[in-house]
């Protein structure tokens, strides 16, 4: 009952997400509660579809097979996910960089005005 459900539901919201539908049914299950993140959130995911060789169970095959096929069209847009104190961290990193390197270049062309060389507006010695 319930897993069947949760698998029919699956299936509706990897739909809705394939044909980039406004809305998509992730509440209708536990399951797709849980995996809201992983299809078309901000997580990385990875399906297995497992097939069977056997004559026996083509249109499972087939179906599952198809499946795939759907889930494969979504896409995903992995963020890191920080607290505002990390993410202000990384921020003032980045920054720092670009200072260091500000620095060096006005650090240069300090030199180079000192010792006599000019330069153009582009800010690279003659």
């Amino acid at each position: 009952g319930a897993i069947n459900k949760s698998l029919f539901t699956l299936s509706k919201v990897i739909s809705a997400l394939d044909r980039r539908d406004t809305f998509v049914p992730y509440r209708d299950s536990k399951l797709t509660k849980l995996l809201m993140d992983s299809l078309g959130g901000n997580s990385k995911c990875l399906m297995v579809a497992c097939c069977s060789p056997s004559e026996k169970y083509l249109d499972e095959s087939v179906s599952t097979l198809t499946y795939a096929s759907r889930a494969r069209n979504i896409q995903n847009k992995p963020v890191i996910q920080m607290d505002q104190t990390s993410r202000l961290i990384a921020e003032l990193k980045t920054e720092i960089v670009e200072l260091k390197s500000q620095v060096q270049k006005l650090t240069a062309e300090n030199q180079s005005l000192r010792s006599g060389q000019s330069f153009p507006q582009g800010g690279v010695p003659s």
